[in-house]
């Protein structure tokens, strides 16, 4: 299945999106589109696989969880990649109060994540509360036996 979002906005709410699971998926988000959703979870079967991009600038995923699970996850049982580039933005602070919970790059054991910011930004550093961070972090490699890689460039930033 192939998931493209863009040109245009497009607003879930605070649904869960699986991409691959127990198959192949594709998340394409483009052309200065903005998606928001609860939560986004790339592989999320044993035998899945996924491919993630968000590409261009002004292109955004806000992500608004309810606090109870990851907001983002990369490879969570399969192997999975996703690439955030060419000034575009993943927002896993939007809701920042309900945030507890955050972004993972290969959660469970055997998962394979490969995750690429490529001048562009990552927000998942929780919620924040006067200048105190509390609650989500990215975790790059939390599964057991999990093969996992965070590739930065290009001014990237990972906050």
């Amino acid at each position: 299945m192939g998931l493209p979002i863009g040109p245009g906005n497009t607003d879930l709410g605070s649904a869960t999106l699986g991409v691959g699971s127990n198959g192949a998926g594709t998340l394409t988000v483009n052309g200065g589109s903005l998606f928001d959703l609860g939560t986004l979870s790339m592989a999320t079967g044993g035998t899945g696989s996924a491919v993630g991009v968000i590409e261009g600038a002004s292109s955004r995923i806000r992500l608004r969880g309810d606090g109870n699970s990851n907001r983002f996850s990369v490879a969570n049982w399969g192997v999975a990649s996703f690439t955030i580039s060419g000034g575009a933005e993943l927002d896993g602070r939007f809701n920042a109060s309900a945030c507890t919970t955050g972004a993972q790059v290969g959660r469970n054991g055997g998962a394979v994540g490969i995750m690429n910011i490529d001048n562009a930004t990552v927000r998942m550093s929780g919620q924040q509360t006067g200048n105190a961070l509390a609650g989500a972090a990215a975790v790059i490699g939390s599964g057991l036996g999990s093969t996992d890689v965070l590739n930065m460039s290009n001014n990237a930033l990972l906050d």
